[in-house]
């Protein structure tokens, strides 16, 4: 079931990119040295376990992005909401999703681990906890506050990593809100 969710997530998220001349319309700012969010970090942890039995690794580079984002940016031509979707996920650059929840105990301790290792409380953004499960979001928030880059969902009780790399624009995230 969580493997069903979490590619059907990574679906969604294909299906709401934008075109790939819209990525330097983006303001990039840098994160810092303590970030989480060298994508080289997060690359290696998921890596480091994509061999592993019971962990299911899916990754989309930059090259199926943008295909996904031309296919995207003519589909939503005629509808208003996926024209909005469009312009929220314009500055995603790669996805990345690991699915460990049929991995053995010790696996999910040892990913838990290290990942409590990358992820900084500095970096959180939202944390939820529903039925003894916690979620985690972590970004790198741009100074002036308007943008966010990379978004990380982190459930080490559900045995998901989810990582968008990218830079997205808040007010566009708002205005899709509402």
């Amino acid at each position: 079931m969580k493997k069903t969710l979490s590619f059907l997530a990574a679906l969604l998220l294909l299906s709401f990119t934008a075109s790939p001349y819209c990525a330097a319309s983006c303001g990039t700012f840098e994160a810092s040295e303590t970030s989480l969010f060298s994508r080289n970090k997060v690359n290696a942890l998921v890596s480091s376990f994509s061999g592993v039995d019971g962990v299911e690794v899916v990754h989309i580079g930059s090259v199926g992005m943008s295909l996904a984002r031309t296919v995207t940016r003519i589909a939503a031509l005629d509808d208003r909401d996926a024209r909005q979707a469009v312009k929220v996920l314009k500055g995603l650059k790669s996805l990345t999703v690991m699915d460990f929840d049929d991995a053995s105990p010790e696996v999910k301790e040892r990913i838990a681990r290290k990942a409590s290792k990358l992820f900084t409380p500095k970096n959180l953004l939202v944390e939820t906890v529903d039925d003894g499960e916690k979620t985690s979001i972590y970004g790198d928030i741009s100074p002036d506050g308007g943008k966010v880059k990379n978004f990380v969902v982190f459930s080490p009780e559900s045995g998901t990593l989810v990582c968008l790399f990218g830079t997205f624009d808040l007010d566009s995230v708002m205005k899709y809100i509402d």
